[in-house]
This record gives C-alpha cells, structure tokens and sequence, in this order.
C-alpha cells in the first residue's frame, strides 16, 4: 500500500525497522503475502499508536479508534478495573436492583397486594396470581422478539438505555396509577421487561470477558432471583407483623381504658373520691364514664 512508501523516512529507528523484519517473518512464515500491508501496519500500530498519521492506508473509523485509545481513562473505569472481581460483584448488585424491580412490576401487573392475604399465604397467593397472569407473560415473550429490531436500530448500549427509561417511566406509571389497569396499559409494562431482560442478558454476555463471562452472568442472574425471594419474604414478614398489630392494638388499648375506668370507679366510692365530688375537685362518674371507650 502506499502507506509504507513513507514510514522509513519518517520511522528510521531501529526499532521499527526490526518490528517490520519481524511481520516479514511472519507473513514469509504462513505464506499470506496478500496480507502483508496489513499485518506490516499492524505491527507497527501496536508498538506506538502514537504514530498514526504516518499510515495513509488506515480508513478514517480506524484512525478516530486508534486515537481514542490513547485518551486516559477515567477515574472509575480506572478503579473498576483494576477490582479483581469487579465485573461479578457490579453484575451482582445489578441483579438484585433489577430482581426488586422484577417483583414489583408483577405485584402491579397482576394486582397483587401482600397486606390483602392471610398471614402465612402471601407466597401461594403469589404463584396463583403469577399462574393466572397469562397476559402479562405473552406480553413479555413479545418484548423479547422486540428486542431483535431495537438491537439492530441502537445496538447493544443505546437499546439498553431506552429501554431502562421505557421501564422506570412504566413503573412511575403504575406507582402513580395502581388500580388503572387494562390489558393494554399492562402490555407496555410487560413488554419493556421481556426487552430489558433480553438486551442486558446479551450485553453482559459480549462486553464480559472471556475467562468470567460465565461467573458474570450466573452473578447476574442469581442476584436476581435472590432479591424476587427475599422482596417476597419481606412482603410476608411485613404482612405477619402488619397483621398481629390490627389484631392486638385494639385489644391492648381496651384493656388499658378498661383498667382506667376500674380506678375510677373504685376512687369515686372510696371516702377520699365522695368528698372529692361534693367539693366539685372532679367531675361526677356519670359525666366521666360517657367516655368511656369500652
């Protein structure tokens, strides 16, 4: 290519001439000759990318990546990498984020509310409400299919941020609006979810690399399903307590008004309370007692 024709004059060390005897070799070596440019140039782009306006065979998209590259990273790009497990313990909190988020949706969308079940039957009602949701579910197999023309439009990284803002604007949505639901209002909830679920799982899977990819996404996932467990939990311990507080707070306070007005009536015939009436220090039993709470 033409590129070459200037590199010695302006690349005359010693070291590229050996960088370059070196992709000779190697080129010689797998007898690939019509890849001898190439591999020339990228011999020497490795060695100094600093040097790339000397190669007039690179296209304009190679230049721009190659000069990206010497950029500094940022600060946090910088830390994260180097945490030996940062990509399994990133992908961990995101799937707990996203496990919370995937239980909340489908107590929305299948009208769920743990405070309306008995006390120990939260976690049924739950399989039986998930069981007789069928449109909410084919909503979300078409949200997967859906994902395929959204990838190809925005690709990986702006297909996942639409539809991270499609599905915090469904939530606020069915926060604000609980007890509006039609099968289409619920469709658009449950389909973000199919395509978030689609989009993020293939994210992960390219952007991870090779040696953790497995660990990432088996984080990714149990996170996940961790948090839908332990948010259910939650729900029933809080339903439990909610529960035994209804049932007994009345019964305490009877008791203690009940108590109340025992004294009372025991003070107001004893010698101390009739004299006390009849120099008007209290008000008569009568008067007391249509207060009364029991």
């Amino acid at each position: 290519m033409s590129g070459f024709n200037a590199i010695s004059p302006r690349r005359p060390d010693l070291r590229s001439h050996h960088i370059l005897l070196d992709a000779d070799e190697f080129v010689t070596k797998y007898d690939i000759d019509d890849l001898r440019d190439e591999i020339r140039t990228g011999a020497l782009l490795v060695d100094d990318p600093d040097h790339i306006g000397c190669f007039e065979c690179l296209a304009d998209e190679e230049t721009r990546a190659l000069a990206l590259e010497r950029q500094p990273i940022p600060v946090f790009s910088r830390t994260l990498f180097n945490w030996p497990w940062r990509f399994p313990c990133v992908c961990t909190i995101g799937g707990l984020l996203w496990g919370f988020t995937e239980l909340l949706f489908e107590q929305l969308l299948l009208d769920m509310d743990p405070s309306d079940a008995e006390p120990g039957t939260e976690i049924a009602k739950h399989i039986v409400k998930m069981m007789e949701g069928w449109s909410v579910w084919i909503a979300k197999i078409v949200g997967l299919w859906c994902a395929i023309p959204l990838l190809r439009l925005l690709g990986r990284r702006g297909a996942g941020y639409g539809v991270v803002g499609l599905r915090l604007a469904s939530l606020l949505v069915l926060l604000v609006f609980p007890k509006f639901s039609t099968p289409t209002y619920k469709a658009f909830p449950a389909t973000t979810s199919g395509m978030f679920a689609c989009i993020v799982s293939m994210y992960i899977a390219e952007t991870a690399p090779v040696s953790q990819r497995g660990s990432i996404f088996i984080a990714w996932q149990a996170g996940r399903t961790l948090e839908e467990i332990l948010a259910l939990l939650q729900a029933s311990l809080v339903n439990r307590v909610a529960y035994r507080i209804r049932v007994y707070t009345p019964y305490i306070l009877k008791r203690i008004f009940l108590r109340q007005r025992v004294k009372l009536e025991t003070f107001e015939e004893s010698e101390y309370g009739t004299r006390a009436i009849r120099l008007g220090s209290i008000d008569t039993a009568p008067t007391f007692r249509s207060y009364s709470f029991v």
